[in-house]
């Protein structure tokens, strides 16, 4: 009895902790279009492109307002964080291998962006998210942008996805399961179909490399190295190449990994 009231509430605190996330930023983007509309000067039109072009500065808010909110939950619930953030102490090598599992998983998502943008059902989808891809128009948006992308999502989608989320998944489950999970949970958080299938598949290696390394900083550098790859190798791959592409993917994450298995406790 006591181990399925254990499973219960280990499911529970994972998908509420998933589900909160959404809430504070629909929240944070509707309170941001309320204080326009109540400025009363801008269209429906142009506060649509206010909220998407500042939709990164829009994240910074989010990310550190959900931090906080979770750091509460934590503190009511009497648990010390450190329960799910782990940061043991590494050597030097484990950061490069991380980096250079995601040059390998960047290459292999780049060659099924290509293979995937004649299919229908992916179209919509890469076209959706086109529409709402934020302009940069000074070096303060490509500055936050950097910031945004580079630093907080990383850090901050590594606290929820691999610590928290993972952390109570871990409790109840085997942690191949656990790392399963998370990273379905991960994929989905991104909301667009092509993009929910590649951040699945990225959320198992980190998933691996954070398990291993006990680390959170080591599962940061890859999902920041990762995010830094992305408009360089998405649309530059030839087609003809693609199995070559994709092998190559394979053996440098798989070597990567190998890498922080062998070499982590």
């Amino acid at each position: 009895m006591k181990s399925a009231v254990k499973r219960v509430k280990g499911i529970f605190l994972a998908l509420m902790y998933a589900v909160l996330y959404p809430i504070i930023r629909f929240v944070t983007y509707f309170m941001y279009i309320l204080y326009l509309k109540l400025g009363g000067r801008l269209s429906a039109t142009e506060i649509e492109k206010s909220a998407n072009d500042n939709s990164f500065a829009l994240s910074i808010i989010i990310a550190i307002v959900t931090m906080w909110i979770y750091l509460m939950i934590c503190k009511l619930r009497k648990k010390d964080i450190s329960e799910y953030i782990h940061t043991k102490k590494v050597p030097l090598m484990i950061f490069i291998m991380s980096a250079v599992a995601a040059l390998g998983t960047r290459l292999i998502v780049a060659v099924y962006y290509n293979l995937i943008q004649n299919i229908e059902v992916f179209q919509k989808s890469i076209i959706e998210s086109a529409v709402v891809e934020p302009r940069l128009y000074s070096r303060m948006d490509f500055a936050i942008a950097f910031f945004s992308v580079l630093i907080v999502a990383p850090l901050f989608e590594e606290f929820l996805f691999r610590g928290l989320i993972m952390g109570e998944l871990k409790k109840i489950m085997r942690p191949w399961a656990a790392i399963l999970i998370q990273a379905i949970i991960f994929g989905v958080s991104h909301g667009f179909l092509f993009q929910s299938v590649f951040a699945a598949f990225m959320g198992i290696f980190v998933g691996i490399i954070y398990h291993r390394t006990k680390n959170i900083l080591a599962a940061a550098v890859c999902h920041g190295v990762f995010n830094f790859t992305s408009p360089l190798m998405l649309e530059n791959l030839a087609i003809s190449g693609s199995v070559i592409f994709t092998l190559i993917g394979i053996v440098v994450t798989g070597l990567a990994l190998f890498y922080i298995y062998s070499n982590t406790d």
